[in-house]
């Protein structure tokens, strides 16, 4: 029975490490939106004004956030852009927001909580997970 469970924990592990280490694909017309030190760690496309067109939710993370919050967690590690497309047919910034997804430390002793992003017309959520003998889930849904 330990060798069981002990195997089922290590194939959890991995693949939990696994999910976070995905390697995130970005088309030519979003790359431009990647600063220098971050990476994408999220990108989903969807009509997200309702003009018939394709937008993007772009999560990315910064390698070495400069700021740290009361907590002493990284503060504006993961910023959110809204790409959305303009009169020429390419993407731009729309909106971006620098809290709604929580650092990768956030989650303490469980690790990364963020989760994903969903996409939808008109609407995008931003889910987080966490904790140990609790879990909790958070949902922002825009």
């Amino acid at each position: 029975m330990k060798i069981k469970i002990t195997l089922l924990l290590l194939c959890f592990s991995a693949t939990c490490a696994n999910a976070q280490t995905e390697v995130v694909r970005v088309p030519a017309e979003v790359k431009p939106f990647v600063a220098e030190h971050t990476k994408p760690i999220a990108l989903k496309s969807a009509d997200l004004n309702g003009d018939g067109l394709k937008d993007y939710i772009l999560v990315l993370e910064r390698e070495n956030p400069t700021e740290k919050d009361e907590y002493d967690y990284p503060k504006n590690q993961r910023p959110l852009l809204i790409l959305v497309r303009g009169t020429n047919n390419k993407p731009t910034e729309a909106k971006r927001n620098e809290a709604i997804v929580m650092c990768s430390e956030c989650g303490g002793m469980m690790g990364d909580p963020f989760a994903s992003v969903t996409v939808g017309k008109n609407t995008f959520t931003v889910n987080h997970e966490g904790g140990s003998a609790l879990r909790w889930t958070g949902r922002l849904q825009i």
